[in-house]
């Protein structure tokens, strides 16, 4: 029956991105996220190689992706404080409170500034 499945499905899906959805209420103030942009993923733990602990969020407007990443200040060697154009890659970053703030993506860097100013404090 093709209606349980969608339903399985669909549950799945819905508990993975409830915890996405308290995730971004919780750090984010999502009416200063670029108005284009949707979050699409979310995860919490080590990222990369670097065994380091991190929320990354990463969020699309259908063309470009952008990952924000939310450390503990702690956990980073390397503080960004400003905004880089690198190719045509933006790297932002700031510290709020006990956190750095860091959000790499192919987008102007005044849409990476935006993205750090939604950051709840």
């Amino acid at each position: 029956d093709n209606s349980s499945y969608d339903k399985k499905e669909w549950t799945a899906c819905a508990q993975k991105f409830s915890g996405m959805k308290q995730a971004l209420k919780h750090f984010f103030k999502l009416n200063n996220v670029p108005e284009s942009f949707e979050a699409i993923s979310y995860r919490n733990g080590k990222i990369n190689k670097s065994q380091r602990k991190a929320h990354q969020f990463q969020f699309s407007d259908g063309l470009s992706s952008v990952s924000v990443f939310i450390e503990d200040q702690k956990e980073v060697n390397k503080k960004i404080n400003g905004v880089v154009k690198i190719g045509p890659m933006s790297v932002a970053g700031k510290s709020i409170g006990s956190h750095q703030i860091t959000v790499l993506g192919a987008i102007p860097m005044d849409g990476a500034m935006q993205f750090l100013d939604s950051i709840k404090r």
